[in-house]
């Protein structure tokens, strides 16, 4: 389901976990140590960074655009300061579909990091922690996978954690579900990180909800092509809602950031003081949103069409209410 044929030239393993978010917080313990450092980007779902302090690890953050691409080379900074401390390096990028931004990184920017991380120490570990939540809710079906085929080129010191949330993918939050596959070159390697989740899953949750996992497996065996098909609609209506409200954003000259697909649309603040005077006034007039590093953020998958008309138009002028 997740791989969807991108992959040939690596071994793989697959481990259920509860949600995307167990992948996520096994990761953190499997590769790194207490007192050691994860990388994450500045602008990311918050519970990357209660999870690292849960686990007495460090963080360092990554800038996570340069104007409107991805900053990579924020990313390799990050990378080669904690290189200097430690011989695993575990980073996470959230992609396609971003959470809070909806940015998804395009082909040759995958393709630039992978060709950075082979030019590295070999006497390294490089571990990415590739969280695709909502890859299922991209705008391209056919092109929402094809960055994986970049993970062929792997050379053998590095290792990709995919995060993969069935949760998220049939809209099931509550019936947890989802998976760590981990690719790698070598086989060894692959099935060393398998025995340690295997471990980790027994001593923490044990297992995950039997109903969850024969869903999942009831609708992709037996009623994919429906599945695919009422996905597609929701799919659709996500699009129309996003590009209702970047045109009247962009109209209005409401600033946000690089949006291309996805749950969410954040705007971009000038500094977290001012976005927590806007978030109030907000609050005040009845807009719901999340705070974010350097942003607010703004749940497009729950709003419908006549919420979404005049949205960006009135935070613009309820921007003028602050002082």
């Amino acid at each position: 389901w997740v791989i969807q044929n991108q992959i040939d030239a690596l071994a793989h393993s697959v481990i259920a976990t509860p949600g995307g978010t167990g992948a996520v917080s096994s990761a953190f313990t499997t590769f790194l140590d207490e007192g050691e450092t994860i990388i994450l980007p500045d602008i990311a779902w918050g519970s990357y960074t209660l999870m690292a302090s849960e686990n007495n690890l460090n963080t360092a953050f990554y800038t996570l655009f340069e104007d409107d691409h991805f900053n990579l080379s924020s990313l390799k900074e990050c990378i080669e300061k904690v290189m200097q401390k430690q011989d695993r390096i575990l980073f996470v990028i959230n992609d396609p579909c971003h959470n809070p931004t909806g940015y998804t990184m395009q082909r040759k920017e995958w393709e630039e990091l992978i060709q950075y991380l082979n030019s590295l120490p070999k006497n390294k570990h490089f571990i990415i922690l590739n969280d695709i939540a909502y890859i299922d809710y991209a705008y391209s079906e056919d092109k929402g996978r094809h960055y994986l085929s970049t993970f062929n080129s792997f050379d053998e010191n590095i290792l990709a954690l995919i995060a993969f949330s069935t949760s998220k993918t049939l809209t099931s939050y509550g019936l947890r579900c989802g998976a760590a596959i981990i690719l790698a070159k070598k086989k060894d390697d692959v099935r060393d990180v398998e025995i340690i989740l295997e471990k980790k899953a027994r001593a923490t949750w044990s297992n995950i909800p039997n109903a969850a996992m024969e869903n999942f497996t009831w609708i992709v065996q037996e009623n994919r092509e429906a599945f695919l098909k009422e996905k597609e609609k929701y799919v659709n209506l996500l699009k129309e809602r996003s590009d209702l409200f970047i045109e009247e954003a962009k109209a209005c000259d409401l600033d946000y950031y690089p949006y291309h697909e996805g749950f969410f649309i954040t705007l971009k603040m000038k500094d977290n003081a001012y976005r927590d005077q806007l978030h109030e006034v907000l609050l005040r007039n009845h807009i719901y949103t999340v705070q974010v590093n350097k942003g607010i953020r703004l749940a497009i998958c729950s709003l419908p069409i006549e919420k979404v008309k005049g949205l960006a138009k009135k935070i613009k002028e309820l921007e003028g209410e602050i002082h």
